[in-house]
Parts: C-alpha cells; structure tokens; sequence
C-alpha cells in the first residue's frame, strides 16, 4: 500500500472504523491510480502520489480549519483524496463526473454499503465538485446540512488546487522530455512554472506558496487564487472561514 497515502491517513484524527473504511478503499482501487495517464507533455501527475500529496493538504488544512471536522468529515475528505481522479483513467476530459460515475458500478457497490446514504452522497458530491470547470456556487441548491457540504467541497478543492510545488515535476523526466524535443512552449510553461515553486504551505487560514521566481510561478499562483476566489465567495455565504495566498519569493 501505498506509503504517500498512508502516512498523512495516519495523521487524520480518525475513528477506528472511518480508517478502517479508508484503508479498504484504498487497497481496493489502489491499482486503479497506478494506470492512471500521465497525458505527457500536457498533463503532470495524477496518479497515487497525487493523491498522496492531496491527502497531506488536506491533513494540514484539517487541523489549521477554525470549524472542527469530524470523523467521518474527515473520512469524506479522505476517500475523496484516493477516489477523485480515477476517472483519468480513460482521459481528464470529463474525469470528476466520470470518476462518480465508476462508483456506482458493481465492483464499487462495497464502498455504498460501508457508508450511510448521506455520506455516499456527499462522498459523490465532493469528487464532482472537485473540477475547476464545476460551479461551487451551485451547491447552494443542495438540501439540508448545506453548510457541512459547502465546507467538505471548499476544503478538497483547496486541497487539490494546492498541489501545485515541484513534487509534482521529477527534473529527470523534465530533462528526457526536453532532450526529446516532446515538449511545446504550453507544456514547458507549464512543467517549469511547477520547478519554480519550492512548496505550499498552510499556515492558519494562510496558504503559503514558497517560489524561486514569483513571475515562474504565476502561472499556478494566479490558478490557485482564482480558486480562492470561488471558494471564499461560497464560504463567506455561510459565514464560514475564509482563506487567503500569499506568495513568498525563497533564495
């Protein structure tokens, strides 16, 4: 199993029976996040270190976050990290709705029956939501509870959009891809913006990205503050806690 996701799991503040629920979720479709594709040269990694470094985010922002979270908040938070992307496994157009979608299947029907129905709602909710192209605002026409489901859906996409630090990017990889000339001026954009930033950091309500080159780096930086953006407008709706960026240039 996969040590990446293990370790942050670990750190969760969970019951014995949501990490129970966790670890056989992710023992379960392990093996579908090592067949995730890369989409080099566009695409960097959404694979099981992915969600590793998600879990991890998600962790921090968990004991930083002013608004307690349960344990099965955190369980919902957790699945989510492992579950959200395997719909890459047949491309990322269209990969949150798809990766809902392979949960309903048969082979998933053991994750169903482990959760209450709420939960298996929120849990689908979540991993849709997850996607920069879905609306967070239009959570607001969810049913009771709203503020709950607001909150898990804001934290995970914070969390995802925070993987944005040279973890990312193997600088062998980056070398063999631009010795083979695979790369155009978008992709380079992008694998280099990705070097620039050393990491990110939650501190607080504070996400903090550490950049060798602030305008390297704007590429993410300016992504992730449009995130914030969406994000805080649907928090400050439910009088939630907001969150900020700021960006600090290391030597």
């Amino acid at each position: 199993m996969n040590e990446s996701i293990l370790q942050p799991l670990n750190e969760l503040n969970l019951s014995d029976d949501h990490r129970a629920i966790c670890i056989h979720v992710i023992a379960h479709v392990g093996v579908l996040l090592r067949y995730i594709q890369r989409g080099i040269p566009s695409f960097t990694d959404h694979g099981d270190m992915h969600s590793g470094r998600v879990l991890h985010y998600l962790r921090d922002l968990a004991n930083e976050c002013p608004t307690p979270l349960s344990s099965e908040d955190l369980m919902l938070l957790a699945l989510s990290a492992v579950l959200h992307d395997i719909g890459c496994i047949a491309g990322r157009a269209g990969h949150s709705s798809r990766s809902a979608r392979i949960l309903s299947v048969s082979h998933f029907s053991g994750i169903r029956d482990m959760l209450t129905q709420e939960s298996y709602r929120y849990l689908k909710q979540i991993i849709v939501a997850h996607s920069s192209e879905y609306d967070l605002l239009l959570l607001s026409n969810d049913g009771r509870n709203r503020s709950r489901l607001a909150l898990l859906c804001c934290l995970f996409r914070l969390a995802d959009g925070c993987d944005i630090s040279s973890d990312r990017i193997p600088p062998l990889v980056l070398s063999v891809l631009e010795r083979l000339k695979i790369l155009d001026s978008g992709a380079k954009r992008i694998w280099r913006s990705h070097l620039s930033i050393e990491k990110v950091e939650v501190r607080g309500t504070s996400i903090v990205v550490r950049a060798r080159s602030k305008r390297a780096a704007r590429l993410w930086t300016k992504k992730l503050e449009a995130e914030l953006d969406l994000i805080n407008s649907v928090l400050s709706g439910y009088n939630l806690p907001c969150f900020s960026m700021v960006v600090e240039e290391v030597p």
